[in-house]
């Protein structure tokens, strides 16, 4: 987690000083170095947390090899060591072993398309000083964020609202609209307004170029549409179908390893992390073999698991992660949650958060998070079960392992489909029997959704949630932002 930050001001050169202010309200997202950069209209800058080349040589912003172009990069791009080869072919040069120099050198040969041919989670501004435009680009699925604001001839991005907000021209007007979606609804995301009037975020998949006469927005990519064999009912193609899926996650998991600090997942117990851990010590024991040249020999590292352990026998999933750790050989790094820590994390976490959530499963994720900080590692991570509770709500059916209290919650609420925690067919069966009945999709849906707001007081949620945004709007206007 790196941090960004720039002004643009159409009209003369921009402040250094704003600059700093932003920048000074992103250093919890970039320990290890800052580094600032004005171009006439444009200053830009970034806080940086270093995964890959934590040398200097790796600093932001970093120019281009003919020095045209320069670059402030929030993110990861898996093979751009792939993408290096490459571009040497092409008469390139690296003087790094960073993704950010590619990135660099992939705009120079391809121009701003470079981009639909990264693998993996980026959000970038990148000067091309001839040329006097910006371009800001946010990856396929919106993993790293990307806020901007615009007013009189001034245009402004950042990792962060909190950053744009201590710009005295960004207004902290709450964005009514949204705020009804949150309250009524429980939507967040959903589309590019957030919940302060002035600042919206890039769509993903978006490419942004900002020059003086204004700006232009691209969509680079989107999902492809289901093809009639993804809506028919099960048959022996599954087989063919798992084995596809499996090699995607295995080389998923693969270029992920590429890291120059030990690398580590969070772990719960469930599918999704319980997959990534265990791929990840089948490359490290070599059990899955890949290439020699894919991995540089880093699947050798130490992986490391965190887990938050909760002490109530209906979601307390201790059993399945030390079943997970043993036999994936891995060691494990607990911490456990107790009631008194939930409301002393709230307000760290809402101040992290910038804006209402729809979960408090983010409160797990964030204990979990101090006790990877305490140990050097980067953290990969599946989603939780927790995430059960959000699809009900959203009143998408889902499929789950036979965990107790999981499925007691599908089975009492008739609202998906409950499988076999180890047998992967049975998961690649129940998806496609979801894909192919457009009515059980509806029913089981609907049937969590009652189940969900029954449970869950919206006006409760309501109430307390109006009290946070008033107390931030007074915080906000007592702090001049």
């Amino acid at each position: 987690m790196c941090g960004i930050a720039g002004v643009l001001d159409r009209s003369g050169s921009a402040s250094s000083a704003d600059l700093a202010r932003m920048l000074a309200a992103l250093r919890h997202r970039g320990p290890d170095d800052e580094g600032m950069a004005s171009f006439g209209p444009l200053s830009m800058g970034m806080r940086r947390l270093s995964i890959l080349d934590p040398t200097p040589a790796g600093h932001q912003p970093m120019a281009s090899e003919d020095g045209r172009s320069w670059i402030v990069f929030n993110g990861e791009i898996y093979n751009f060591e792939e993408l290096a080869r490459e571009l040497e072919a092409a008469g390139c040069s690296f003087d790094s072993a960073s993704d950010t120099e590619v990135i660099l050198a992939a705009y120079t040969v391809w121009g701003p398309r470079c981009v639909e041919r990264f693998n993996g989670i980026w959000a970038f501004a990148l000067w091309d000083d001839e040329r006097q435009t910006l371009l800001l680009s946010r990856d396929r699925f919106g993993v790293k964020p990307l806020f901007v604001a615009e007013q009189a001839g001034r245009f402004a991005f950042a990792s962060e609202i909190k950053a744009l907000l201590r710009l005295p021209w960004v207004a902290n007007d709450p964005d009514m609209s949204t705020v009804r979606d949150y309250l009524v609804d429980g939507w967040v995301d959903h589309t590019n307004h957030t919940f302060f009037r002035a600042i919206r975020q890039l769509p993903a998949a978006h490419n942004l170029v900002v020059t003086r006469e204004g700006q232009t927005i691209e969509r680079f990519w989107g999902p492809p549409p289901l093809s009639d064999d993804a809506r028919a009912a099960p048959d022996a193609a599954d087989g063919r179908r798992i084995d596809e899926v499996r090699d995607l996650l295995i080389d998923a998991v693969a270029l992920q390893l590429r890291s120059d600090v030990t690398v580590g997942s969070c772990l719960s117990g469930g599918l999704d992390s319980s997959g990534i851990v265990t791929i990840a010590a089948g490359l490290r024991e070599r059990h899955i073999r890949l290439s020699p040249e894919h991995l540089r020999g880093r699947e050798t590292q130490p992986h490391l698991a965190f887990f938050a352990e909760f002490h109530d026998e209906d979601i307390d999933e201790r059993r399945f992660v030390d079943a997970v750790a043993a036999a994936a050989g891995l060691g494990v790094r607990t911490t456990t949650p107790t009631p008194d820590v939930f409301p002393t994390s709230l307000q760290p976490i809402v101040r992290a958060q910038d804006e209402p959530f729809p979960s408090t499963s983010i409160v797990a994720g964030s204990i979990a998070s101090v006790i990877v900080k305490d140990h050097p590692a980067h953290a990969a991570s599946g989603l939780s079960p927790l995430k059960l509770y959000e699809s009900m709500a959203a009143g998408v059916p889902v499929v789950v392992s036979a965990l107790p209290g999981l499925q007691d919650t599908i089975e009492r609420h008739d609202c998906g489909i409950v499988v076999p925690a180890t047998v992967v067919a049975a998961v690649a069966h129940a998806v496609a029997t979801l894909a192919a009945s457009r009515d059980l999709r509806k029913r089981l849906g609907e049937n969590g959704r009652r189940a969900a707001l029954a449970h869950y007081s919206w006006q409760v949620s309501a109430e307390a949630t109006a009290r946070v945004v008033e107390r931030a709007v007074r915080r906000h206007a007592r702090t001049d932002h």
